[in-house]
């Protein structure tokens, strides 16, 4: 028989949780958010080089964070 330690388990089951509570965001390239905004690509495209929003860039694609991009629509200020 094993002894089974119940505190990692305890540990174990914590950390699962807090898994769950993590947030993917939406990340989306420009023309996506353009289409769906009705901003132009060329807008979204030089608020990305301006750090207006928050983006990434994946090689030679702008993925904007969708959520954030709204909330900056919302409130003017990126977090």
């Amino acid at each position: 028989m094993k002894n089974v330690n119940t505190t990692t388990k305890i540990e174990n089951i914590e950390a699962i949780s807090n898994v769950t509570e993590l947030k993917i965001p939406r990340m989306v390239p420009i023309q996506t958010v353009a289409d769906e905004c009705g901003f132009s690509y060329k807008t979204l495209w030089k608020m990305c080089k301006e750090n207006q929003i928050v983006y990434i860039k994946a090689g030679n694609k702008y993925l904007i964070n969708f959520d954030k991009f709204i909330e900056f629509l919302n409130t003017g200020v990126q977090e």
